[in-house]
């Protein structure tokens, strides 16, 4: 039997975010299938910025780059790419797309977020017809949650548009033993996302500079990339904090052992989000989730997941953090919740489900 040629285009670590694990995973998980035969073009820049999706010249210098490996379409049978969701982060891709088209290549498009439709929404005319091309000849779009689908619904049939659920890396995945053993006797505060300003990194510090303020036992942790234009800033509101310590950006055992210490993760972000695999790692973890209100959270978790606050708010921030210290050892029923939800999406099932979207006819 022929091997299928899938060949994934998009960005994989480093640096480490999100889109480029998924990537990453998704390679490691068809090299495991004998019948699928994987390559991949790396489209990540290698050193971390706040501007994701901006225009610069340095950028365009990088993505002409980029497209002289577009030649690798002609031996591969699918192109698989994760698209980008400004204006500039789909054109980076249109090369790709174009080329695979005239072949007459299965074009699938994953996106990983949920602001697409809204660049395009606010385009101009101008734009609107070029992203129009370029999506249009989508043969199969992939998005996190069924909210989601508006994105693809101005370029192709619905019936075209796949969900496939987020996932969570085996590795973190604790034993019996280790959940047994997992402390709530006092606040383990814990940040883990690129330390951005619309990450709502500000707010944060703010509200953990107030919960020091109000004299509640507590420690907290936070790890991520940081812009060097914020580095200054967002290490002088860290220093305001005694009990937060900054790890810098943590990997695999690294990252484990920061989740497996704490018992509260904070994801304040007011970026349009998709579905946050940091949220999905803290809970297979143990911890009580405090995060902003996204669509795709909203379709698959409620209150009984997890906690939900404003946007841009410290003050709602510290009120959650005060309320989960106030019954810190009352939550055994959402955590026992999540750890159920959280083994039906680990890599395999995460895999084994894109290789059926990928394999429907």
């Amino acid at each position: 039997m022929k091997r299928l040629k899938v060949l994934i285009v998009g960005p994989f670590p480093e640096p480490t975010t999100g889109l480029s694990l998924s990537n990453k995973v998704v390679f490691d998980g068809l090299c495991k299938n004998p019948n699928i035969q994987p390559s991949k073009i790396d489209t990540s820049l290698k050193n971390f910025e706040e501007s994701v999706g901006s225009f610069t010249f340095k950028k365009v210098f990088f993505f002409l780059k980029q497209n002289l490996k577009a030649y690798q379409i002609f031996n591969n049978d699918v192109v698989y790419i994760t698209i980008g969701q400004s204006f500039y982060g789909v054109l980076k891709y249109a090369i790709f797309v174009f080329l695979a088209w005239i072949l007459g290549k299965e074009i699938i498009v994953h996106l990983h977020g949920n602001t697409l439709i809204n660049t395009y929404n606010n385009s101009s005319k101008l734009k609107k017809v070029i992203l129009k091309s370029i999506l249009s000849k989508t043969t199969k779009a992939i998005v996190l949650s069924d909210s989601l689908k508006a994105n693809f619904i101005p370029f192709i049939k619905e019936k075209e548009i796949f969900v496939l659920n987020n996932f969570v890396e085996d590795y973190l995945y604790l034993s019996k033993k280790e959940r047994g053993s997992k402390e709530y006797n006092a606040l383990k505060i814990v940040y883990l996302s690129n330390l951005m300003t619309e990450k709502g990194i500000f707010y944060f510090l703010d509200a953990l500079n107030k919960l020091e303020d109000s004299h509640v036992n507590f420690q907290a942790k936070c790890a991520g990339h940081i812009d060097e234009s914020l580095k200054e800033s967002i290490i002088r509101n860290i220093n305001k904090t005694k009990h937060l310590t900054y790890l810098g950006s943590v990997k695999k055992q690294d990252k484990r052992e920061l989740l497996k210490w704490g018992n509260v993760f904070v994801f304040p972000s007011y970026l349009i989000e998709g579905l946050p695999l940091s949220i999905l790692e803290a809970m297979v973890t143990g911890n009580i989730i405090i995060s902003t209100e996204h669509d795709a959270l909203l379709d698959y978790f409620d209150a009984s997941n997890m906690y939900f606050i404003d946007k841009q708010s410290a003050n709602d921030i510290l009120k959650t953090l005060i309320e989960i210290n106030d019954s810190l050892n009352d939550h055994r029923k959402m955590i026992i919740t999540n750890y159920e939800y959280t083994e039906q999406i680990n890599e395999e099932a995460f895999v084994n489900k894109l290789v059926k979207i990928i394999q429907n006819n």
